[in-house]
């Protein structure tokens, strides 16, 4: 278990941030539904973190109106992401660094990494997407978005946690009933409600294609083949477009693998020897 410690954003929001293990820096990108001391029970980010702390230095922040991070009066908008992610490589110093970018943080590390190329040695995206719901062609993903984050704006913090369920059996539909009454329960300690409606329309309002082909970092793509929060094809896309990357195809349906999984190792396997080659 790691301690959190806390540093100011450009815009003076209170971020916190963490780090385990040894070795070659990585950073993993922040989460909407993240808690830095409760991840390492998580069974959507436990295990990513004991495995990766075996073999890098991992530093975790929890994005801003989220988790341990400052969650009233915050900018929760795309750009702010960036910038908090700016400032943690900034606080610990690395002349380069490594980055996971998972699900909507691919986004945000694809961006971070054309603001600032010279800092970033590698960059590994994890069920990752480059456009939002809303940006993906498709009216049907339009009208779930909407309907979706009207749901979490008046439903979240409520006993009944059936909007949690449906994020949930979105996020992990192979997960034992444990797990997920666990990340039901754990989800509403991460956030608000309007703070986690406005993290959901951000997110699927993104859209950093246009950048996808200036992207100079060394990058591997890692995608669920059935993933049901971004579409195999989101993967696929970030691949093509990206020069210098290759794709590694995952046989889950879960958003993020649980370590169970037989391709749970392939994945931790492939990162280590991508970044520590």
């Amino acid at each position: 278990m790691s301690v959190a410690k806390f540093c100011t954003s450009r815009d003076g929001t209170s971020i916190a941030h963490t780090v385990s293990g040894e070795g070659y820096p990585l950073l993993m990108s922040g989460s909407w539904m993240s808690h830095l001391d409760m991840d390492w029970e998580s069974p959507a980010y436990g295990d990513y973190i004991r495995h990766l702390s075996d073999r890098f230095q991992v530093i975790r922040y929890d994005q801003r109106g989220n988790g341990l991070s400052q969650w009233g009066d915050v900018d929760i908008s795309f750009e702010r992401m960036v910038d908090d992610m700016e400032l943690i490589v900034e606080t610990y110093g690395h002349e380069k660094i490594a980055i996971l970018g998972m699900s909507q943080g691919a986004s945000v590390a694809i961006a971070y990494a054309f603001r600032q190329p010279d800092r970033v040695s590698h960059l590994v995206l994890q069920g990752g997407y480059a456009r939002g719901r809303k940006h993906r062609g498709n009216d049907a993903d339009r009208e779930e978005s909407e309907a979706l984050v009207s749901l979490i704006r008046h439903s979240w913090g409520n006993e009944n946690p059936a909007i949690r369920q449906t994020l949930t059996t979105l996020f992990m539909p192979d997960a034992s009933k444990e797990q997920m009454q666990w990340f039901n329960n754990f989800q509403k300690l991460c956030g608000p409600a309007e703070n986690m409606a406005r993290f959901r329309a951000t997110f699927d309002d993104m859209n950093v294609t246009r950048l996808l082909s200036k992207i100079t970092a060394p990058t591997l793509v890692l995608h669920s083949d059935r993933d049901s929060v971004a579409p195999l094809s989101e993967g696929k896309l970030l691949a093509s477009k990206i020069q210098n990357s290759s794709f590694v195809q995952l046989n889950s349906a879960n958003h993020m693998l649980f370590e169970t999984e037989r391709d749970f190792a392939k994945m931790i396997k492939y990162i280590d020897k991508f970044i520590n080659a």
